[in-house]
């Protein structure tokens, strides 16, 4: 997103720049339209969080119509609970999150990530998957990039978000917070009527959604 947008002042962000940046990720980075979504969604609630600041005034976002992508039958998020969660979701919770939407890493991948396995500098993860067993290496968004150096800085043990051992136990209660206590809070502050469902939604939700 910075390789992109960062040279533009955050009031000087148009829909037209908005839909160039579609574009380009699109055709020059050859990201497929879901993944396309997601870093919108994420750009507009940048820009919410700029309102709320007073900031901004309008969400350039608004004007952009959502990419039109076929899914499975599997759970897919839309842009405004996405918009929810990051709004409600902080810290070590959030950057789980954020993880597993743009690597599309399982639960248990994400618990287990180490420093080692995540080069800042070359923006990559690489771990072996659970169910393959097989190395991969996945790149890294620049944004992503900025949240995990600064998480670094606070939790600079072996791993990323636990440093004992993930046993499918772990992974559970893992999967049972984000899907019942964090997901409830946010049904709680927000109408119900308004969030497509929320109840839902699982942390396989959001690798599903890529």
């Amino acid at each position: 997103m910075v390789k992109y947008l960062g040279n533009y002042p955050l009031n000087k962000i148009t829909a037209f720049i908005i839909e160039k940046y579609r574009i380009d990720r699109k055709e020059k980075d050859k990201i497929k339209d879901s993944s396309v979504n997601v870093d919108i969604a994420v750009l507009s609630h940048i820009f919410n969080t700029a309102i709320k600041a007073g900031i901004l005034d309008k969400n350039p976002r608004l004007d952009v119509k959502k990419l039109k992508v076929t899914y499975s039958k599997d759970r897919i998020l839309s842009n405004h609970e996405i918009a929810l969660l990051f709004d409600k979701l902080h810290g070590k919770d959030r950057l789980m999150v954020l993880v597993g939407l743009f690597t599309g890493m399982r639960l248990g991948e994400v618990l287990r990530l180490t420093w080692q396995e995540t080069d800042l500098a070359k923006g990559l993860i690489t771990f072996t998957q659970n169910k393959t067993g097989k190395a991969v290496s996945i790149p890294l968004s620049d944004y992503l990039i900025e949240e995990l150096v600064r998480h670094k800085e606070q939790n600079p043990g072996d791993g990323v978000f636990e440093s004992g051992e993930i046993t499918n136990a772990v992974v559970i209660r893992h999967s049972e917070h984000f899907s019942h206590s964090t997901i409830e809070k946010v049904r709680r502050k927000y109408d119900t009527a308004n969030i497509d469902k929320l109840y839902d939604i699982t942390i396989q939700t959001l690798r599903k959604y890529l």
